[in-house]
């Protein structure tokens, strides 16, 4: 029973370990934001379909010939390939979500059109000035207003972090301390096969629910699966590791749990010892007289026998 309880608060510590290690390496990490970003617009392929979206607005926008949309495209491609763009962008998301976390980001979270129509247009003059200055005309400086990101600090959220950093490695060890005793005081297969079932629970959702998420935008959202990619794979990449580590980890321990040779039971003689309660017996004082085991004791069990 020892055993059995030690593997439960083990199974509980190591819970709350694998959850405040999630959240510090997803939402709880102040670079997160950052390095998404970072990720679709390194990403070609996301590129292209942002660069889809947003030109089929500028054509809108400014009248210009739906038949030179390709060209208006690749600009946009283009300018969100220049470090001009990408710097402004990345460092605005970054900010906005430090701050979300409490910590203090001086990095400016306002995102300026402006600077990215200038790019598309000076792409496009390259081409076509006549294409370029119909953009100019028509989407002047200032037409679009600056996007502000929110910089806020969430009650609660700084300190749900800190108490995170610092608890969550505690928790690991204490986990495994009492997996060893549990496992040292007995009743192995199960403890191990116990582990084993959480890990493979506690792994298996980050290994699959990534895979989930893009296969659904692949399916449902084609013209945008590719940044739905690109953000899921910065989004989950300091957890999918582990996160596979605990999946095959997982099952190696509940296959292992099911293999009787590896693990040899003590024998019922062993549990309740060698002297077992015998028949009844005339004149004995208690009714009943004791009678040696003859599976403990084999040449006792030959008295008496011809």
């Amino acid at each position: 029973m020892a055993s059995r309880g030690l593997a439960s608060l083990a199974i509980v510590c190591a819970s709350l370990a694998w959850a405040g290690y999630v959240f510090l390496h997803t939402i709880g990490d102040p670079t997160r934001a950052e390095d998404i970003a970072t990720a679709v617009l390194e990403d070609e392929g996301s590129r292209e379909e942002l660069a889809s979206s947003f030109a089929l607005q500028i054509v809108r926008a400014t009248g210009v010939d739906r038949s030179n949309i390709d060209l208006v495209e690749g600009a946009v491609a283009q300018a969100l390939a220049d470090p001009r763009i990408t710097t402004d962008l990345v460092s605005a998301f970054g900010s906005a979500h430090a701050n979300a976390l409490g910590v203090d980001d001086p990095r400016p979270t306002t995102i300026s059109p402006d600077v990215v129509l200038a790019a598309v247009t000076e792409q496009v003059a390259a081409v076509s000035p006549e294409i370029a200055g119909q953009l100019s005309a028509q989407l002047p400086e200032g037409v679009f207003p600056e996007i502000t990101l929110p910089t806020f600090h969430p009650p609660g959220v700084d300190t749900a972090r800190r108490v995170a950093d610092s608890a969550t490695g505690a928790l690991a060890l204490a986990a495994a301390a009492l997996l060893v005793v549990a496992f040292a005081l007995g009743e192995r297969r199960r403890v191990l096969r116990r582990a084993g079932i959480w890990a493979v629970f506690a792994g298996v959702s980050w290994v699959l629910v990534p895979i989930g998420i893009v296969a659904g935008a692949r399916a449902w959202a084609s013209d945008a699966d590719r940044i739905v990619e690109a953000a899921v794979r910065a989004s989950v990449d300091g957890v999918a590791p582990v996160a596979i580590g605990l999946l095959v980890g997982g099952v190696v321990a509940i296959v292992l749990s099911l293999v009787p040779a590896l693990w040899p039971e003590r024998t019922d003689v062993m549990r309740r010892g060698s002297v077992v309660q015998g028949g009844p017996v005339g004149g004995h004082p208690y009714g009943y007289a004791p009678r040696v085991n003859p599976a403990a004791h084999p040449a006792a069990g030959r008295v008496g026998t011809t």
